[in-house]
């Protein structure tokens, strides 16, 4: 475990802002006045996400389409995320295939769908006397979990 010293994060972040500060009075000596300013322009991102509901399940499907519109935002409209329900763009058991081959960059889905393809995806969702909601969110989060189903994904 490592222990962590709030004088050396404070030496270090002291450090930090020094070099920092004489890096910024060095460059805007090197430039003079007459450098006009670049802003780079964003690149647009469009992705589409396929969902394993259909729109009638508002409170699964519709995290979906409040997670887009929260990208959107917080991107300045620059990600876009599509949200196509189940059997638009693939079956209700095909969100995961579409996304592995390619055909979408990401999909809504639950990991206990696809068993029948490696039974480790039961791991990544619930299985019948196993974890419970916290259980299983620490195991992925902070117990490994995430690092060892990410080879399965």
């Amino acid at each position: 475990m490592v222990k962590l010293s709030r004088r050396k994060a404070l030496l270090g972040l002291g450090t930090t802002t020094a070099s920092a500060s004489l890096l910024a009075a060095s460059t805007h000596q090197a430039f003079s006045a007459s450098t006009p300013n670049i802003i780079a322009t964003p690149k647009k991102i469009n992705w589409k996400l396929t969902s394993s509901f259909p729109k009638s399940l508002d409170t699964i499907y519709g995290t979906a389409e409040y997670m887009a519109k929260l990208v959107d935002k917080m991107t300045d409209g620059n990600f876009k995320i599509s949200v196509f329900a189940a059997g638009e763009l693939a079956p209700t058991m095909g969100a995961l295939d579409v996304t592995s081959n390619g055909a979408v960059e990401a999909c809504h889905t639950t990991a206990y769908y696809y068993v029948g393809k490696n039974e480790a995806f039961a791991l990544a969702s619930c299985i019948p006397f196993g974890l419970n909601a916290r259980q299983q969110i620490g195991w992925l989060n902070y117990g490994g979990g995430n690092e060892l189903l990410a080879p399965l994904f």
